[in-house]
């Protein structure tokens, strides 16, 4: 192992749909504090962290190597195409992620415009803006260890 460098370390996710229904999703992590040289985690590839297709938008935080092994952002949108709600392909999505002991956390836009979270981890920010309104939702949940917080909000199509 390595020491890696900041203490101030987190990810950054966000999940869009636009007036004409294209969804993008992006993801930038700060990584771990302590890990193997070299190590890629699941930011940068493509259905593990990030992913967007017509379906949604997904984003992901977390324990890279466990969401690595599940591919954990396409079987959110797996879970979609085969018709669960956004609501319930989230909540399905983290219970495969505690199966094998995993921590994080999942935002997604669904081409409806559904917006969803949730995550197992004692906290997890996040913020909501719609072009409709020029407010700002913002909110930094907590929870107890172990229990699920996902939360499904309408977004108005402009």
């Amino acid at each position: 192992y390595e020491y890696c460098s900041s203490d101030k370390l987190g990810t950054v996710g966000c999940v869009v749909r636009d007036s004409s229904g294209l969804i993008v999703a992006g993801t930038s992590t700060g990584g771990l504090k302590v890990c193997y040289p070299g190590r890629v985690g699941d930011s940068g590839i493509p259905g593990s962290g990030t992913y967007a297709n017509k379906f949604a938008g997904i984003s992901c935080t977390g324990i890279g190597e466990k969401i690595l092994r599940l591919n954990l952002a396409r079987l959110v949108s797996i879970l979609i195409e085969e018709g669960f709600s956004l609501e319930k392909s989230l909540e399905k999505a983290l219970q495969k992620l505690a199966q094998i002991d995993g921590k994080g956390g999942v935002i997604a836009i669904s081409q409806r415009g559904e917006i969803g979270y949730t995550f197992n981890t004692k906290t997890m920010s996040f913020a909501i803006i719609r072009s409709t309104t020029k407010q700002i939702r913002r909110s930094l949940k907590s929870q107890k260890s172990g229990q699920s917080d996902k939360k499904q909000l309408p977004l108005r199509n402009s």
